[in-house]
């Protein structure tokens, strides 16, 4: 048993007591575990994928951006503020395949922060 969270998760659940997976079948693409970062070509199944009961099999679809839910220490473009903060979010993304590149904050017009408009 395994099932798609919308087009970039493939979650993949331990439901045995093992730890580890057999027969997690990934689809065409590039694909990375979500963990280790592993880069994995799709169209294949995967065995013997070690899941101890703290890792859940996760593959993230290349190219896909994640949103996460910030820590406790939250900041809104690059200003520290304390968790006590109650109206200010930050929305942190992990592009896979992971890049040296940071994701900018991104503005109210979607623009990023550290970018400058076009007249």
């Amino acid at each position: 048993m395994q099932f798609m969270t919308g087009s970039a998760l493939l979650v993949a659940p331990v439901y045995e007591n093992t730890t580890t997976r057999d027969g997690i079948y990934l689809p065409a693409g590039e694909w990375f575990d979500y963990w280790s970062g592993e880069a994995m070509d799709g169209n294949t199944t995967i065995d013997g994928y070690s899941a101890p009961l703290e890792i859940l099999p996760v593959f993230v679809k290349a190219g896909s951006i994640i949103p996460m839910w910030p820590g406790e220490d939250l900041s809104v473009a690059g200003t520290s503020q304390s968790a006590s903060c109650t109206h200010c979010v930050e929305l942190r993304a992990c592009v896979h395949p992971p890049t040296h590149t940071p994701v900018s904050h991104i503005t109210q017009n979607n623009t990023p922060a550290n970018s400058q408009q076009q007249p």
